[in-house]
């Protein structure tokens, strides 16, 4: 955040609201996708490595952030990197086409 959102509180949870509100909107679609692309055990093992991947972020993530502040003093290069992150896989789940594979 910016030293202006951080001083003011009402912005701060505003930010937060709607960053929440953005990640908790695609929980809904997350699994219908590799059961419908991929044959039933494929599915079992796309959503045992996407489960992984999340488990591992989720782990990981503070750290990389730690590390940042540590080294910069801010966090800001790691929320952008972080942002970037989260970029990069919505283009990827965009170019993702519709074939069904049985």
């Amino acid at each position: 955040m910016s030293q202006s959102a951080a001083a003011n509180p009402a912005i701060a949870i505003l930010g937060l609201t709607i960053a929440t509100m953005g990640a908790l909107t695609g929980l809904p679609i997350f699994r219908p996708v590799p059961t419908s692309m991929l044959s039933a055990g494929a599915a079992a093992g796309g959503l045992a490595l996407i489960n992984s991947m999340g488990q591992m972020t989720g782990f990981l993530s503070p750290y990389l952030v730690g590390w940042v502040k540590d080294s910069t003093g801010s966090t800001d290069a790691a929320l952008y990197l972080l942002a970037g992150v989260i970029v990069g896989g919505s283009l990827l789940a965009l170019r993702m086409t519709r074939t069904l594979r049985v």
